[in-house]
């Protein structure tokens, strides 16, 4: 498979609650065997952990800043895109992809 949506959550946890490098790791352990890229949509609440991890298992990158009514978080999740992509460990940036899906 060439690539897959990436997701660092466990059962029962969404958005908001605390992940952890440990937890990313387990994740892509299971993938990368089988994949060359990942797509992560947020690069905060940890997600900015995810560049860094994903490089160590060789994959390729294409990150997105999630975006929604709440201009203060759009602003986070921006600025952390732009210093994860200034680093190099991301291969593409995606900005508000999910505001076409949502017709917004």
């Amino acid at each position: 498979m060439h690539g897959l949506c990436f997701s660092p959550y466990g059962e029962g946890q969404r958005p908001g609650d605390l992940i952890t490098e440990a937890q990313i790791r387990r994740r892509l352990e299971i993938i990368a065997p089988y994949i060359k890229w990942i797509l992560s949509f947020s690069c905060t609440e940890e997600n900015d952990l995810i560049p860094k991890l994903a490089k160590e298992y060789g994959l390729k990158t294409l990150f997105s800043a999630w975006l929604g009514d709440d201009k203060a978080q759009n602003e986070k999740e921006i600025t952390s895109l732009i210093k994860l992509g200034e680093s190099g460990l991301i291969d593409i940036t995606v900005v508000g992809n999910e505001t076409l899906v949502r017709e917004e």
